[in-house]
């Protein structure tokens, strides 16, 4: 291979492995079953941060201080909130509705809370002097720090804003009828409050109406001597008209004017003065009415409904914040699951395992269950289907070889291996099991033409009993050890001198008196790379072997860059979900 070939695999399968360690980068969508084979996964996780979320919503129901709520109802007079000039009939709706609203915008207004302060004397209640627990807490934290940002706070704005929030007020539906509610910790506070607003609005509205009315009339007032001016110059202009274009007649006589001309000048004069008198004297009526209304002034708003202690209290609602603690417990927990799981690189189902190593699943053995009648069945079905992977994929006649290797020792590849084994000795395989730890426990495994073979140095094989034999072993150990007894293979040759283990399958193949149909390698990516590298040499199907929750995106990366040119040989992953100690024998 020349070095510029080596370089460009070297590359290819850098970036391989940097493209299998960033699932982010992949479309996958949203797969209801993966999301909850995820948190079925995470379910401790699930639980726990369901768990806090909940306990936490409930010790603030038993530590926060109960909220009571009072609404006091009043009815506004419409018809005298509207302008006296206007009437009712020709306001349109949308008018009379915003008329409506901005009172409802009043009711917590600088002066209304104003008023309520100094009537109830609230600048001494705790409830509404000290500081919330929040404030207090934050007001320590920035003290511990030497920042003094709420010692110049001034304690009358402070319970100006503590009142102003716990009023409130809206309009019910389209009518001239407000609710006005207070929040208190008491509830007989909160009535009392509740009324005292009330009074507080309908008092402002008084006073402004009546201090409008008094504006009104001084400005009426005010104009009086110009108009009563106005009018007596017009007069003045009439008398001094008639005295230059008449004679005057003794006796009482009528005046006679000179003219046609001087008639028309006199009528101007007369409708000036008409015109100045009607103004004065409508003037004088606004004015009178104005100090009338200043003076004798009907509130425009009336109780319909005081406000009376509320019966339960409108904070904290418990069985709201029950439900939505759970609610919301569980969504931060399925959050917080997906995340976990997003950000672990471990491979955990078919699904994940095809999308973020490249490889295709060859079967996923599920984890075994005690007395379960389909144990046998499954397992033979998954068994079968890698075998007809291995036979697709290296469409080879004669004798076949497989490799399985996997990251770490413990990941189930002589569980895979034995199964195989006897998957294939069923259908009348012969079949060769080299570096099987099952060597040395033949009589744990049934089978007519399995043979076992140490690496790197083969030594000798064991032919295994039949399943009889077996089953007589489940019953006297002892018995049925003594019936598998381990035979020599016959080799052409001195195989110590073979340190090779190319060379030394190759010789075992070419000098046995017995031809094999499988011969299954198994070597472990933590052992010595040498010899997985010639192992996947030889190889005509390699098969990774991953643990369920163990093996990672990573581990399958490295083994692909172990392998080297091998990799092309990959025919897929083999997920087992068993536990160390289970084989899985159909």
């Amino acid at each position: 291979m020349t070095v510029d070939q080596t370089r460009s695999t070297r590359m290819s399968l850098q970036a391989s492995r940097l493209t299998t360690q960033l699932p982010i980068l992949r479309d996958r969508g949203v797969n209801l079953r993966e999301i909850l084979s995820v948190l079925k996964r995470r379910r401790a996780i699930f639980l726990v941060v369901t768990s806090i979320v909940l306990f936490s919503v409930i010790a603030y129901l038993f530590i926060a201080r109960p909220t009571f709520t009072a609404t006091a109802q009043i009815l506004l007079d419409q018809q005298q909130r509207i302008a006296d000039d206007v009437p009712r009939e020709q306001l349109p709706s949308e008018t009379v509705s915003a008329i409506v609203e901005s009172q409802v915008q009043t009711v917590a207004s600088h002066e209304i809370v104003r008023r309520l302060i100094a009537s109830e004397h609230l600048t001494s209640d705790p409830e509404f002097a000290s500081r919330g627990l929040v404030l207090q807490i934050l007001h320590s934290a920035l003290g511990m720090i030497g920042t003094a940002a709420y010692e110049e706070e001034d304690p009358e704005a402070r319970v100006h804003q503590n009142v102003r929030n716990a009023i409130s007020a809206r309009r019910l539906d389209k009518t001239f009828v407000l609710e006005i509610s207070f929040e208190s910790h008491d509830r007989q506070k909160s009535a009392r409050l509740a009324n005292a607003t009330a009074r507080a609005f309908i008092a402002d509205q008084v006073e402004a109406k009546v201090a409008a009315n008094r504006r009104l009339a001084a400005s009426y007032e005010a104009r009086l001597p110009e108009l009563r001016g106005e009018l007596q110059r017009a007069e003045q202009a009439i008398e001094t008209y008639k005295f230059q274009h008449s004679t005057v007649v003794p006796s009482g006589g009528p005046a006679t004017l000179g003219g046609n001309e001087a008639l028309v000048g006199l009528r101007e004069l007369e409708r000036e003065a008409e015109t100045s008198r009607a103004l004065y004297v409508s003037q004088l009526a606004r004015s009178r009415k104005a100090f009338e209304q200043a003076n004798f002034y009907v509130a425009d708003a009336r109780f319909i409904s005081p406000a009376i202690p509320p019966a339960r209290r409108s904070w904290p609602p418990t069985g709201v914040l029950l439900v939505a603690g759970l609610f919301g417990g569980m969504s931060v927990a399925a959050g917080v699951a997906l995340l976990r799981d997003h950000l672990d690189t471990r491979l955990f189902t078919k699904e994940q395992t095809e999308s973020e190593t490249e490889f295709p699943v060859l079967a996923d053995i599920p984890e075994a269950r005690p007395n379960s009648p389909d144990i046998a069945r499954c397992n033979q079905g998954a068994f079968l289907r890698i075998l007809d992977s291995v036979r697709e994929h290296s469409e080879r006649k004669g004798t076949r070889i497989i490799l399985l290797t996997s990251s770490e020792l413990g990941e189930g590849k002589s569980t895979i291996a034995i199964n195989l084994a006897m998957i294939a000795d069923k259908l009348g395989d012969s079949v060769l099991l080299v570096d099987s730890p099952f060597a040395t426990a033949a009589t744990s495994v049934a089978g007519e033409h399995i043979w076992f073979v140490d690496s790197p140095f083969i030594v000798r094989a064991a032919l295994l009993p039949s399943s009889a034999g077996i089953k007589a072993t489940s019953q006297n150990g002892e018995a049925a050890h003594r019936q598998a007894a381990h035979h020599p293979l016959v080799l052409q040759g001195d195989s110590a001198r073979r340190t090779s283990l190319r060379d030394q399958i190759e010789f075992l193949l070419n000098s046995s008196t017995r031809k094999f149909d499988l011969i299954i390698l198994e070597r472990s990516a933590a052992n010595d790379d040498c010899v997985l590298r010639d192992m996947s040499h030889i190889a005509h199907s390699i098969i990774i072997v991953a643990k369920a929750g163990q093996t990672r995106v990573g581990d399958i990366a490295s083994i692909s860059e172990t392998l080297g040119l091998g990799r092309k040989r990959i025919a897929g992953v083999v997920l087992n979900r068993t536990r160390r100690k289970s084989r899985l024998l159909p």
